[in-house]
C-alpha cells in the first residue's frame, strides 16, 4: 500500500462492525475495535497547516466540510476529501492540509499507536 489511501463515501461509522472491519484492513488484521483510539479534530474555514508527518499510522473520517491534502514533491499531488470520505496515512508520510471553501472542516481521527506530529520539508 502506498503512503496514503482514500476511501470515498465509506458510509460506515468507525464504531460499527463494518467500520471495525475497515480499520482492521487498514491498520492490520491483528487490530480489534478495542485497540483503536479516536478523537475529533476541527479546523476553521480557510485553515492551512504547514507540511508535517505523524509518527504512526492514522485514519481520518471527514464529517463536515472539505479538506485538501498535498503529497509528493512540493506537495503538488493534491487529494480533496469531503463528508463521508476517509483518508488513511502511513506513519511518516509527509503531507500538507488545508480547508477548502468558506466552512470549517471536522474529522474523526483514529489511531492504534499514540503519535506525535513533526514538521516535514517540502
Amino acid at each position: 500500500m502506498d503512503g496514503y489511501r482514500v476511501i470515498r463515501g465509506s458510509g460506515v461509522s468507525m464504531t460499527s462492525p463494518e467500520g471495525s472491519s475497515l480499520l482492521a484492513g487498514l491498520f492490520g488484521d491483528a487490530v480489534g475495535p478495542d485497540d483503536v483510539e479516536v478523537f475529533p479534530f476541527e479546523l476553521a474555514a480557510t485553515s492551512v497547516l504547514k507540511p508535517h508527518r505523524h509518527t504512526s499510522d492514522l485514519a481520518a473520517w471527514v464529517t463536515e466540510g472539505r479538506m485538501a491534502f498535498g503529497f509528493g514533491e512540493g506537495f503538488a499531488e493534491r487529494i480533496e476529501v469531503g463528508p463521508g470520505d476517509l483518508i488513511w496515512l502511513r506513519a511518516r508520510e509527509a503531507h500538507a492540509e488545508e480547508v477548502v471553501g468558506t466552512e470549517r472542516a471536522s474529522m474523526v481521527v483514529a489511531y492504534v499507536e499514540r503519535f506525535e506530529t513533526e514538521p516535514a520539508d517540502g
